[in-house]
């Protein structure tokens, strides 16, 4: 199961290491679906997976939780710097933070590819023009907080050695 979060940075490289994988369940949060429409990917996420599932039309306790132990994995990347604050403090209210809390209640392993990790980040808007980021530190305090408990990886070269 691969979880998309409303991050803007990595996004398309996570879409193109999701490409490539084959029989993949897409969990899509409100804000990734908003975000991947924004940057054009949408119908490449669609074509990609073998099915893909919208927190718009789901809620935030979608049926396929209670199946989460037929997945390998779970992965979530792009993960917001929202999301991972929500998994560090335990909070399973959004459809993607739901998925990752009943994965590892359940010994699912989850795979984490945080947008706020590091000081700061170079990516592009979505109308392709460069931009800085700097992230704060709670957020890369939080990153922090969730090591361990799931698997963080730091690029999307290192998402894909993952998997």
């Amino acid at each position: 199961m691969w979880c998309i979060t409303g991050g803007e940075y990595m996004l398309a490289e996570c879409v193109d290491i999701l490409d490539g994988l084959g029989d993949v369940t897409v969990v899509l949060s409100a804000a990734g679906e908003e975000v991947a429409g924004m940057y054009g990917l949408l119908d490449r996420i669609r074509e990609a997976a073998a099915e893909v599932v919208v927190e718009r039309e789901q809620g935030s306790c979608a049926p396929l939780i209670m199946g989460l132990r037929s997945y390998g994995r779970v992965v979530v990347a792009p993960c917001t710097a929202n999301t991972v604050a929500k998994i560090a403090s335990g909070i399973a209210d959004s459809l993607v933070s739901n998925v990752v809390s009943q994965a590892l209640k359940v010994g699912v392993e989850v795979i984490v590819l945080p947008t706020d990790a590091v000081g700061e980040v170079k990516g592009k808007t979505a109308g392709g023009k460069d931009i800085e980021i700097r992230c704060r530190d709670v957020d890369i305090r939080n990153v922090e907080r969730i090591r361990g408990e799931v698997r963080v990886v730091y690029s999307p070269g290192e998402l894909a050695d993952a998997l």
